[in-house]
Parts: C-alpha cells; sequence; structure tokens
C-alpha cells in the first residue's frame, strides 16, 4: 500500500510541476509580470511549494528580470527546462524502484527454480 501512496505522490507532484510550468508560459505569454503569488495562484499550488521547488530560482529570476521578448522567450524556455528536470527526477527514482523489484523477482526466481531442482 506504500507504494501505491508513494506511486500518487510522484503522480501528484509531476502534474504539480506541468501545472506550474504552463502557468509561467501562460502569464509570460499575456505579458502578466511573473511572481511567486501569481504563478502560485495561476497553477492551483501553494507559494510554499513554489519556494521548495525547482521553479523558485526561475521565478525570481523572471520577477527581477523585467519583461521584453527576451524573457519571454527565456522563461518559456526555463519552465520547459525545470518541468523536464522534474519529470527525469522522477523517472529516475521510478528506475531504481524498478531496477530494486527486478532484483528481488530474480531472487524469487532463483530460489523457486533451485527448490524444484532439489526435489527431483
Amino acid at each position: 500500500m506504500s507504494d501505491t501512496l508513494e506511486e500518487y505522490r510522484q503522480q501528484r507532484r509531476q502534474r504539480m510541476q506541468a501545472d506550474v510550468a504552463r502557468a509561467i508560459r501562460d502569464l509570460d505569454k499575456r505579458g502578466i509580470p511573473i511572481n511567486m503569488s501569481r504563478v502560485a495562484s495561476a497553477a492551483g499550488v501553494s507559494r510554499q511549494w513554489l519556494y521548495d521547488s525547482p521553479f523558485r530560482e526561475e521565478i525570481e529570476q523572471l520577477r527581477d528580470g523585467g519583461s521584453g521578448k527576451v524573457a519571454r522567450s527565456s522563461a518559456r524556455d526555463s519552465a520547459t527546462d525545470a518541468s523536464l528536470r522534474g519529470q527525469n527526477e522522477a523517472l529516475r527514482q521510478r528506475l531504481t524502484e524498478l531496477r530494486a523489484e527486478n532484483a528481488e523477482l530474480r531472487q524469487e526466481l532463483e530460489r523457486a527454480l533451485g527448490l524444484m531442482r532439489h526435489r527431483t
């Protein structure tokens, strides 16, 4: 059951990261100044979550960097990069879990084959 809970948490974290990336792009596209409160509101996440997320530095840079064509392009790219980093982190964690599960299954198979050989 804890695996199911951890899976849910990972999926929720990925959704939240995607929502934040989308909110940054949308705010920037509409020319609305980007700050923690606006991004949190647009993405449906708490400001505290944003401060603890990989998006913090990016949002602070966008907030302090002003606006303009270059900022818009970099906001889009930065949001995408942060989203991809978050997804990459989640996938790496899932890969580690699957490798551990695979190792357990191999051990079970070896034990089962050993028992079968021992019986004959």
